[in-house]
């Protein structure tokens, strides 16, 4: 294993950018990592221009072919299925790599949360119950909603979990992501983050060796 090992991580947000970075350390750590052995280091986009920074992001990787010592060890892309399911962003962000002559290069993950990044967030009631004792979480159900207000509608219900325990959500509830990602059992989340999370195991164990 390298000294060091580079991980980086293109997000659309603040929100994906704190979790995804403490689940990334939760499994290493659980893997035999230390740490200081990982250097992570988040690209984060502006929200709707996803798709155009990734382009942009891509484009300088491409342009760095003299230099190879810029690629990251893995890069983790973070993009919301947005409703158009988990498969189809998948595999065009899968695409791009391909497109942009990127591929076998570093080890790619992608996580794509279905709908929204604040359905992982709110899937397990009993981490979030540890996470703010005395917290009632808003069931969300088992069926994914997807209609012109359900990104409202995640974002609301993360603020009514932390309101429940007398908190002021100053950051709508993201605050608490690192928390959430430490707490959480795996098993109980849906399909969309356990593919992210069965690819992160995979890409870790092959730096690991």
């Amino acid at each position: 294993m390298k000294s060091k090992v580079y991980i980086e991580c293109f997000v659309e947000d603040h929100a994906h950018e704190r979790f995804v970075k403490a689940i990334v350390e939760r499994e290493a750590v659980s893997l035999g990592f230390e740490k200081g052995d990982l250097d992570i280091s988040c690209d984060i986009a502006q929200g709707s221009r996803v798709w155009n920074e990734l382009r942009e992001y891509l484009k300088v990787l491409r342009n760095a072919r003299a230099t190879p010592d810029i690629y990251p060890d893995m890069l983790i892309v973070v993009i919301d299925g947005n409703c158009k399911g988990t498969n189809k962003v998948r595999k065009d962000v899968e695409k791009l790599i391909r497109n942009y002559g990127l591929d076998g290069l570093f080890h790619l993950v992608v996580a794509v949360p279905d709908p929204y990044i604040e359905r992982w967030f709110l899937e397990d009631e009993e981490a979030l119950k540890r996470v703010l004792p005395g917290s009632q979480v808003p069931p969300i159900g088992g069926k994914k909603r997807c209609d012109k207000k359900s990104k409202t509608w995640y974002k609301d219900r993360l603020k009514q979990w932390v309101k429940s325990a007398g908190v002021e959500p100053i950051l709508g509830g993201i605050e608490y992501s690192e928390d959430i990602a430490y707490a959480i059992d795996y098993n109980v989340m849906d399909e969309s983050f356990k593919k992210f999370h069965r690819d992160l195991i995979n890409a870790l164990k092959m730096l690991k060796r």
